[in-house]
């Protein structure tokens, strides 16, 4: 992949270089006929003023041999100046041509890097989603099929035992099922579809998404506090609202057990900006930078909470902000301080 992309960043900035080439030789073409059809006028000149001495007999004595060798000399100075003087202009085009051509060409690279470096890394953020997503698909697979087999082999298998397997293969298909939904979203979101941007209120999406995740904080008797105020925003009423979602139950997923979850929000001129602190794990600050990568998970830190997911849900809020101009962003001093993360609409 390395090679194909050196190799396109080359042929891209030979063909650069070859289309300024040749601009440049078309423009050096004109310049050096304009510039030599003006010597030979200023030439032609130089001769006919010197044939108008000739014809006068007060000023030329064709009979006196010094003057027809001063006239003689006159001509070749003019022709001699003539050639230096189309010698000069040739060397300069040329000299200009090499330098506009140097420079040209590392321009050229420049722009080769800049053209391809987007599709570099959307493809291989591709390989990296297509395998991570096989990784992901095959896990419970595998383990649905050792089950199985196992079981199979197994001629004493009594029907608590293949009650026990199907319960098993269940919950398997039920993390097959989560990861298929993510990738789904992701699918839909990359390509904007069902996207609808329209006047919504965001206290109707807080509301919203606090109702969806008010079951799991209830479970682990965690407190949703709610100190927003009400403003019309331009956004999708439900990618912001699952958005929403995807922060609250990751910050009710890595808390502890009986603390509290706020959202706030703060209002500017043109925009609110939307915050949902925990006092859970918090994130090291080697993971804010991945932390909204697909399927990227902070194992360590989150390991203590045993914390299930496939790590969809960030990436998929990261696209949602992306679409929204929200810029969603996570603030934490590391782990076991709680982390904040904020995202901002534009009011309407």
């Amino acid at each position: 992949m390395i090679n194909m992309f050196a190799n396109a960043t080359v042929k891209l900035t030979l063909i650069y270089m070859g289309i300024l080439t040749l601009i440049c030789l078309f423009f050096s073409y004109n310049w050096y006929t304009i510039a030599t059809a003006e010597l030979d006028r200023s030439l032609d000149r130089q001769k006919n003023s010197i044939n108008v001495i000739k014809e006068r007999p007060r000023f030329f004595n064709p009979d006196d041999a010094e003057d027809e060798d001063f006239i003689q000399e006159l001509v070749e100075e003019a022709e001699q100046r003539y050639e230096e003087a189309k010698g000069a202009v040739l060397s300069r085009i040329v000299a200009s041509n090499v330098i506009i051509v140097s420079a040209g060409t590392l321009g050229a690279y420049f722009l080769a890097r800049r053209t391809l470096e987007p599709i570099e890394a959307a493809h291989q953020e591709q390989i990296r989603f297509t395998a991570d997503a096989s990784h992901e698909l095959r896990t419970p697979l595998t383990a649905m099929k050792t089950e199985i087999e196992v079981a199979l082999r197994d001629k004493k298998l009594s029907k608590a035992e293949a009650v026990e397997l199907l319960h098993s293969n269940i919950e398997e298909l039920a993390k097959l099922s989560t990861l298929s939904e993510g990738l789904l979203k992701l699918a839909r979101q990359d390509e904007s579809v069902g996207i609808k941007f329209e006047k919504v209120s965001l206290d109707a999406i807080i509301q919203k998404a606090v109702d969806r995740v008010e079951k799991p904080a209830k479970h682990k008797q965690i407190t949703l506090v709610q100190e927003v105020s009400d403003a019309k925003v331009s956004a999708d009423f439900d990618s912001i609202t699952e958005m929403l979602v995807i922060l609250l139950d990751n910050a009710v997923k890595y808390s502890p057990k009986k603390t509290k979850v706020a959202i706030t929000t703060h209002e500017t001129k043109n925009h609110i900006t939307v915050s949902v602190h925990d006092s859970g794990i918090g994130v090291r600050a080697s993971d804010k930078e991945r932390i909204f990568e697909r399927f990227y998970r902070a194992d360590n830190s989150r390991s203590s909470q045993n914390a299930k997911g496939h790590g969809l849900g960030l990436s998929i809020a990261k696209n949602i902000s992306d679409i929204h101009d929200a810029r969603i962003s996570v603030q934490s001093d590391g782990a076991d301080t709680g982390s904040t993360f904020t995202f901002r609409l534009k009011k309407v």
